[in-house]
């Protein structure tokens, strides 16, 4: 994601012109929009407020000589939609910032606490793994009260082109995934140590 300001796209669903063959073309990009409203799918309309962005304040340890860093909260349609697949449902498919995807009703409900989530974990630890390429990512853990814990992964940027906010914190993509270790296996960091590292705290 840049770090500069953007609009977040409006999505729409949109459908295959090969069916048979599960091939899908995306239509021209749709217009942006200043926030997300709703989505309707096959008949049934969800709403998308929850994953608007947001601000959130991190705060140093000495906060009377350092000034809090500003960040804006932003979400991938990743969140609520999953990679589409041979002989996946047309109706379900939807585009956001030129990509298809297939709506997920699991994960648009899953998505509905997102936000409360990342305000909250933004004061604890988020936690470091390598994928498969060997390429490093960064996640919150939120495992209380649920059987499969919710992975929460972002990207942490500085923002140079946005009035009065230091830097942007974008969730890739966030889902339940039984695949996760115990969170003790991971290693973790105070993630208000990380934005520092990142983005750096200024003194007042």
């Amino acid at each position: 994601m840049e770090d500069s300001a953007r609009p977040v796209l409006s999505i729409r669903p949109i459908a295959s012109n090969d069916a048979a063959s599960g091939l899908i073309v995306p239509p021209a990009p749709p217009v942006c929009t200043t926030d997300r409203d709703t989505v309707a799918i096959n008949g049934s309309t969800y709403a998308l407020a929850h994953v608007r962005p947001f601000s959130v304040n991190i705060e140093h340890f000495d906060q009377a000589k350092y000034r809090a860093i500003k960040l804006v909260v932003t979400f991938s349609h990743h969140c609520f939609s999953q990679e589409i697949k041979r002989g996946d449902d047309p109706t379900h498919f939807i585009v956001e910032d030129g990509e298809p995807r297939r709506f997920c009703a699991e994960r648009h409900a899953w998505s509905s606490d997102l936000a409360n989530l990342v305000r909250y974990h933004v004061n604890g630890k988020a936690y470091e793994s390598r994928d498969g390429n060997g390429i490093w990512n960064h996640f919150f853990y939120a495992a209380d009260g649920r059987t499969i814990p919710y992975a929460i992964y972002f990207r942490l940027t500085q923002a140079t082109n946005i009035p009065g906010v230091d830097g942007v914190l974008h969730v890739v993509s966030a889902y339940e995934n039984s695949q996760l270790l115990p969170r003790h296996k991971y290693q973790s960091v105070r993630f208000a140590m990380h934005a520092g590292k990142l983005i750096g705290f200024k003194a007042k």
